[in-house]
């Protein structure tokens, strides 16, 4: 929050942040979302600590109809991650998420992502979820992929850089392949 003096006690009182539930907790259920937790500094988490355990930070209150959900790359996925230390995880069960091909598939046609990005992960679904090799700065993922859908009807030479841009050189230029090999099909 923001420090506001209080000129009658001479101290420093705190404005809560906006995001927060409201203590009272008239704003109905929530879930509090800590998202990359583990690429925040020690200060952060040190103050994650107190929120996860007393469910408070100084005079702001967790309401009762709030849970709090934490999310974060484990250490040997992400090279943005800080170990976080133990007492703050051993505050939070911890489950892994595993990509599931088929849901994607389904997120993408539910959101109407572009049909050739569709056809694409179903062509070539080890391309959807690849492990980042040595240092590259773009590489496929759910995520990366899905961005691509916003450049399939660009111009060919646009849409193959904004491809190797967000996916790597590699998926990108295959998928600016198959992208313009779709698109020359004939319309059934």
């Amino acid at each position: 929050g923001i420090p506001v003096p209080n000129m009658k006690t001479r101290t420093t009182d705190w404005f809560v942040p906006g995001e927060l539930p409201k203590m009272d907790g008239s704003d109905g259920s929530s879930i509090l979302v800590l998202d990359e937790i583990n690429t925040g500094t020690m200060q952060m988490m040190a103050v994650a600590m107190q929120l996860v355990l007393d469910r408070k930070v100084g005079d702001y209150i967790l309401p009762d109809n709030c849970v709090i959900l934490a999310m974060g790359n484990r250490s040997k996925d992400s090279r943005a991650v800080v170990q976080m230390p133990k007492p703050l995880r051993n505050r939070f069960a911890h489950y892994t998420m595993v990509f599931d091909h088929e849901s994607w598939v389904g997120h993408c046609v539910r959101t109407n992502l572009a049909p050739e990005i569709v056809a694409f992960g179903r062509f070539r679904p080890d391309h959807i979820s690849r492990q980042l090799l040595g240092d590259e700065n773009a590489y496929a993922s759910p995520r990366s992929v899905y961005k691509c859908g916003v450049y399939v009807d660009k111009p060919t030479r646009l849409r193959y850089k904004a491809f190797v841009a967000l996916v790597g050189k590699d998926v990108g230029s295959e998928m600016e392949s198959f992208v313009a090999m779709y698109q020359s099909l004939a319309n059934i």
